[in-house]
């Protein structure tokens, strides 16, 4: 079996400051952008999404596909 990941995401807590920085320090590409940032890693995308309220659970931040 092969895995192949679709998207990674990593909770941020400044959407506006962290698309900056993926831009133009690390120079990803923006691929999309609604309530979280979509950059895409040459087809995996890595999203920055907002962190959740206190006491929410929270999740990996994986997303993995079975291809």
């Amino acid at each position: 079996m092969k895995l192949h990941f679709d998207c990674v995401f990593y909770y941020i807590s400044d959407l506006e400051r962290s698309i900056r920085f993926y831009r133009e320090v690390v120079g990803l590409r923006l691929a999309s952008r609604d309530t979280i940032a979509r950059f895409d890693i040459d087809g995996a995308m890595f999203e920055c999404v907002p962190a959740p309220s206190q006491g929410s659970q929270q999740s990996t931040g994986e997303c993995v596909s079975l291809r």
